[in-house]
């Protein structure tokens, strides 16, 4: 049941004018001048919060120049799409060829000719060429994981710049470089697994570039991201106790 904001008089339904049936105050200009000033207090703090949030986002990812670089090297893993991962001389009847395997031929690749689930079970399969194969998809799924942590580290940078949280940066490049260094094992494996199975259609194997600049990325990404937070939590910090001086608004 509403009440009188003057004389706290009960209202009912049918007390649909403007005055209070009671002392006859205007209800909805009551005490305008208060609120008004109350509205302008409030609209102020929201307005001082906002302009602080957009100066620590640009601080976030333009603040100082490391934080710059990081956010310009966060566009690196784009390259990796069409520098090779690996080199492979393929012999075929009347072909002999040098492939520079990249994710962008890969996908290329794929979506030309398709892939063929049961001829890639029979090749997992096989007593001579198994191994080999299963190592050298095992090595791949390892370098797209890696390119994948690089995608993740940079959505989060921007996302987390907002709210000025942690930005996962540091994790996901040390899962990206966890990755390469396993998808280098597992393809030196594989070549090793090449040599000794006496495959004469694949020779030549070798890791592509894209694995070391990769790894150079993710470890120079990973040293940016580390310098960067260190001066970002002592501005989360200041935005925090600044929010918590002018009262959280609702």
């Amino acid at each position: 049941m509403a009440k009188c904001p003057n004389c706290s008089f009960d209202l009912k339904p049918w007390h649909i004018k403007a005055e209070c049936p009671s002392c006859k105050v205007n209800i909805p200009n009551f005490n305008w001048e208060e609120r008004l000033e109350e509205d302008a207090v409030r609209s102020e703090k929201a307005f001082a919060m906002l302009n602080e949030r957009v100066r620590l986002v640009k601080a976030y990812l333009f603040g100082s120049r490391v934080r710059i670089a990081r956010l310009i090297l966060t566009f690196t893993p784009l390259l990796l799409l069409v520098i090779p991962f690996i080199n492979v001389t393929v012999n075929l009847p009347f072909l002999t060829d040098k492939a520079h395997v990249s994710v962008l031929t890969a996908v290329l690749w794929v979506v030309n000719n398709g892939i063929d689930i049961g001829s890639t079970l029979s090749l997992l399969s096989g007593e001579v060429i198994g191994t080999p194969v299963l190592l050298l998809l095992l090595g791949t799924v390892f370098f797209l994981l890696a390119f994948l942590c690089a995608v993740i580290s940079f959505l989060l940078l921007v996302i987390r710049s907002f709210s000025l949280g942690a930005n996962g940066n540091i994790v996901c490049n040390v899962l990206s470089i966890i990755f390469s260094i396993g998808a280098v094992i597992v393809y030196l494996s594989a070549f090793s697994a090449i040599t000794e199975s006496g495959i004469n259609f694949i020779t030549e194997p070798s890791l592509g570039i894209a694995l070391f600049v990769a790894f150079i990325f993710y470890a120079v990404n990973l040293t940016l991201s580390i310098l960067a937070e260190k001066g970002i939590r002592k501005e989360r910090r200041e935005f925090r106790e600044k929010r918590k001086a002018m009262g959280k608004l609702s």
